[in-house]
């Protein structure tokens, strides 16, 4: 499921969330309301009505927290090729781009310019 959901841009997964979280607070609502005030079949529809919202409201936590993950990996991946690249032009990657085939774990950190 993971993969068919990152083929989704970040963005796109935002929206859908952005649409789906009203959706499901007005189901809340509209369950609450006859849950307070109602006869027993009512206060049944207002309970499946509250589990639908939860359900729908779940969804659209899951799309924004899976957004924010993949936003923060793409962030992580741009800085790790930063470091990278300014360690090729240092001359760091003496130990090839597998760094910590030496034994020294940063060697890509600690070869960066000190400002």
């Amino acid at each position: 499921m993971s993969d068919e959901l990152n083929r989704i841009a970040p963005a796109r997964r935002r929206q859908m969330a952005l649409v789906l979280m009203p959706f499901g607070a007005v189901l809340l609502v509209a369950g609450a309301v006859p849950v307070v005030a109602g006869g027993i079949v009512w206060k049944l529809v207002g309970v499946v009505l509250i589990v639908l919202a939860v359900l729908v409201l779940g969804v659209a936590w899951g799309l924004q927290r899976s957004a924010a993950l993949d936003e923060a990996a793409a962030r992580e991946q741009q800085l790790d090729d930063a470091i990278l690249g300014e360690a090729a032009l240092t001359g760091a990657d003496s130990c090839g781009s597998n760094c910590g085939a030496c034994g020294v774990d940063d060697c890509a950190v600690k070869s960066l310019r000190r400002v």
